[in-house]
């Protein structure tokens, strides 16, 4: 989620800018978009509170709406368990998205990641000793 984009929104109700009612049906699209399609298409977006997840098993123009959708809102996306075959489309559709291929990860960033401080990062997998495990972080 943009907590730039989130206290925006907040702001403009405190000024009177913007109506309650208004910002609930925004509050509502976040961190999801609802688009005009089976919910099973938009099954994914949302994983645990990630709301700048999505998950691969839809098709590439599936994912290219939904995609476009969470960039309207200026949200960060991370695309997991992506086939190779989808990435030229999604790439297409956004020339800045990266793709790693090694886990299968896509990234597109709309605005720069706030550097919080000194934190700890876990990064778990599971799986068979031929699992292409993801690369270390820099």
């Amino acid at each position: 989620m943009n907590i730039d984009y989130l206290r925006n929104l907040l702001e403009n109700i405190q000024r009177g800018k913007l109506p309650v009612e208004k910002a609930m049906r925004e509050l509502e699209a976040l961190p999801t978009s609802r688009l005009i399609a089976p919910p099973s298409i938009t099954t994914g977006i949302c994983d645990r509170g990630a709301g700048d997840h999505l998950r691969a098993g839809k098709t590439a123009a599936q994912m290219t709406a939904i995609m476009k959708k969470m960039q309207d809102k200026k949200n960060n996306i991370l695309v997991t368990r992506l086939e190779r075959e989808k990435v030229a489309p999604i790439k297409r559709a956004f020339p800045k998205a990266r793709y790693y291929p090694q886990s299968r990860v896509l990234t597109l960033l709309n605005h720069p990641v706030k550097d919080l401080g000194k934190g700890t990062i876990l990064v778990v997998c599971a799986g068979p000793p031929t699992f292409p495990w993801p690369k270390r972080p820099s």
